[in-house]
């Protein structure tokens, strides 16, 4: 099992562990990670992200322990102004991409940044274990009722320090799969210290250190110059229009003087990329378009060549109203001149190591 201590390591100076009552304690420097009500604590400071406010998370976690998941989500989250996307986020179809993973029945796979969000149980019906890794205690304490709940004893809960610290609690070669959705463009946010684009190597190497050898990444972003940034669309993170098409420097200064900081949520474009995580050290890279968008992808369309993105325009599409054919006319015609892959708004990623 995930449980026992030759799966982790020291975060710190990635020594060997011993087991003691109720902690894993490091042999070498004395690092101790505290085991507590299914979660391994692993973190050195409180750090509170997730959907809704930290009152609100508490909330949710003390009604799901007391009285269960459906009625947690039922009070706390149902008379929230956007209930739909809150409920949209606990469905496990969140998780499909999974089929994109290595067929392994017997493999582990860590879900990094994992939320509260369905995808994690999605992942422990195909996978013989699951880590679900966050730096936000009340979002495994919600998991963990999930998968109680679900009756899914084959995950895993790590609390983990925050991402640009470059240091994982794994042994090297571990996991078939790791799961980054919606986290890379954040890793640089926390902390001042170092280049983002550098925290975004540096965690991608480390992805690759316990990663099994013919193991992938699955990461999910959205596109620097998606098409609607151009046309005023606000960068998602900054909320400010056309802040991710400028060039880095300029970005910056808009971010400094409109928001008193600087700019460090570095999406990519699809050649920026690739460079990415090639410079990380990854050989083969496939790309995928994911509609409607990354967080719940229906379809996952190929990005290298044109016949997939024209099967679905004249195949699979189902526009309802004005606007589903004018997107699905978008999609046809950025694919017919070629430029789909350059200026689609999200990617998703497999990238093996």
């Amino acid at each position: 099992m995930l449980t026992e201590i030759d799966t982790f390591c020291c975060p710190r100076c990635r020594g060997k562990l011993a087991r003691s009552a109720s902690a894993l304690v490091c042999f070498h420097c004395g690092n101790v990670a505290r085991c507590e009500n299914s979660i391994i604590d692993f973190s050195t400071r409180d750090l509170f992200w997730s959907y809704i406010s930290r009152p609100k998370m508490t909330e949710l976690v003390q009604t799901a322990k007391s009285e269960g998941v459906t009625s947690a989500v039922e009070k706390v989250l149902g008379p929230l102004p956007n209930r739909d996307f809150y409920l949209g986020l606990l469905d496990e179809k969140r998780g499909d991409f999974q089929f994109l993973l290595p067929a392994d029945s017997h493999g582990l796979v860590l879900n990094l940044g994992s939320g509260w969000d369905g995808g994690s149980l999605a992942l422990s019906r195909c996978f013989r274990s699951v880590v679900a890794a966050d730096g936000t205690l009340e979002n495994l304490e919600f998991l963990v009722c999930r998968a109680r709940e679900a009756r899914r004893s084959n995950m895993v809960f790590v609390h983990i320090d925050p991402l640009e610290n470059l240091n994982l609690p794994f042994r090297d070669g571990l996991f078939s799969a790791v799961v980054l959705i919606g986290i890379l463009e954040w890793i640089g946010s926390g902390s001042l210290a170092g280049e983002p684009r550098e925290l975004q190597i540096g965690l991608l190497r480390e992805v690759q250190r316990i990663l099994k050898p013919g193991g992938c990444a699955y990461l999910a972003i959205e596109n620097r110059f998606g098409a609607l940034y151009w046309f005023g669309k606000p960068d998602p993170h900054a909320q400010i229009p056309f802040l991710s098409v400028l060039p880095r420097w300029f970005a910056n200064r808009v971010m400094q003087v409109l928001r008193g900081k600087p700019y460090r949520t570095y999406t990519h474009s699809f050649g920026g990329l690739k460079g990415l995580l090639w410079e990380a050290g990854f050989s083969s890279l496939e790309f995928y378009l994911p509609l409607p968008e990354y967080r719940h992808p229906d379809v996952l369309i190929p990005l290298e060549g044109k016949e997939a993105a024209q099967y679905w325009v004249h195949n699979l599409s189902l526009p309802r109203r004005r606007i589903h054919y004018l997107y699905s006319f978008g999609i046809w015609l950025l694919n017919a001149v070629g430029l789909l892959k350059h200026l689609a708004p999200d990617f998703c990623v497999i990238a093996r190591r």
